[in-house]
């Protein structure tokens, strides 16, 4: 399984995840698009999938995979949040990743987090604060 397909399956669990499935068929969803699923991969989605549920239970409280735009001076822009999560402090927004964490793509990603922060501001929206969120390393950064 290529990088890119093991973080559309990721992408995929965590969206079942926030909309509440129970985990075998968050699970079966996430694979149900593989031909054929690599045998140790069920077995680390149900790490990914308890390791969220237990650390981050307010997720199945968010949005996923949702869709952000706007227009301004003759530019539109757009974006898609891997999971908006509104609180009583403002909205948070989490972004997905696979793999570990490199020095080297940080500023990208705080780059990408930074848009959809404009694009929400824009639209009258507070937003509390950003998160990248290494699924495979159980760990969660906040970007300032």
């Amino acid at each position: 399984m290529s990088p890119a397909e093991y973080g559309t399956v990721v992408h995929l669990l965590c969206e079942a995840l926030v909309k509440k499935a129970p985990k075998e068929k968050a699970i079966n969803f996430a694979i149900s698009h593989l031909i054929k699923p690599p045998l140790s991969l069920k077995e680390k989605l149900e790490a990914i999938y308890d390791f969220l549920n237990e650390k981050f239970p307010q997720l199945q409280n968010g949005k996923a995979e949702v869709d952000v735009k706007h227009y301004a001076d003759y530019t539109f822009y757009s974006g898609r949040i891997d999971i908006l999560l509104e609180t009583e402090n403002g909205i948070e927004i989490w972004d997905i990743k696979t793999g570990f964490f490199k020095e080297s793509l940080f500023q990208h990603y705080r780059e990408q987090l930074y848009f959809y922060k404009k694009i929400l501001e824009a639209a009258g929206k507070k937003v509390s604060s950003m998160k990248l969120l290494y699924v495979d390393e159980k760990r969660i950064i906040e970007v300032e």
